[in-house]
């Protein structure tokens, strides 16, 4: 996905539901427009759009700033897991994880 389609859909989203998107969770927003799913669907947030402070204000003109009580975050470690490409094991992760 290119760059200006990325910033398009964060401003599209901004525009329709007032939330700014990540360019990570506007990909997967994008990608979800794309596939056409039927029925309900889910796109989880990969990072806080304060991350990224360019494209939100390239896309929406908009400075975003990490809310205080989320400042700790920038001395973490960064954590993750990886997670085989097979819908059962993520489908099983995130419900052993809520």
């Amino acid at each position: 996905m290119e760059e200006a389609e990325v910033l398009s859909i964060i401003k599209e989203v901004y525009e329709k539901y007032k939330v700014i998107l990540d360019p990570h969770s506007a990909i997967g927003f994008g990608v979800l427009r794309k596939i056409e799913l039927d029925g309900n669907n889910v796109v989880l947030a990969t990072a806080h759009p304060c991350k990224f402070p360019d494209a939100i204000t390239k896309s929406i003109n908009i400075k975003s700033n990490l809310p205080n009580e989320l400042r700790y975050v920038l001395d973490e470690k960064e954590n993750y897991d990886i997670i085989s490409n097979n819908l059962n094991k993520v489908k099983e992760y995130i419900k052993n994880k809520i």
